[in-house]
């Protein structure tokens, strides 16, 4: 399973509702005394969902990498000013957003 740890930034931890955002998790192996990963295999560097839910971004990194990731959760409309990604109920891309 890809998501190796989960750091939760939402103002309410019970809304399934958030922008979720993938690191890989061995960006953070310099941290003093953090799990080490692997970081010879680099699949996705970063990769920002907004408009969308816990369960379905969980889905979607499952159905598409295989590398160790870190889940950000933000609230909705978080903007963290980068290129967002939307996913269907698929769990494809369906648009990218600035």
């Amino acid at each position: 399973m890809p998501i190796s740890n989960i750091v939760d930034h939402r103002k309410n931890k019970y809304d399934v509702n958030c922008t979720v955002i993938f690191e890989e998790s061995w960006h953070d192996n310099s941290v003093k005394d953090a799990t080490q990963f692997d970081d010879s295999i680099e699949e996705i560097l970063y990769l920002s969902i907004r408009e969308t839910t816990v369960q379905k971004a969980i889905k979607y990194i499952n159905k598409n990498f295989k590398v160790d990731v870190t889940m950000f959760l933000y609230d909705t409309g978080f903007d963290h000013h980068h290129r967002y990604l939307t996913i269907d109920d698929n769990l494809e891309l369906v648009t990218l957003l600035h």
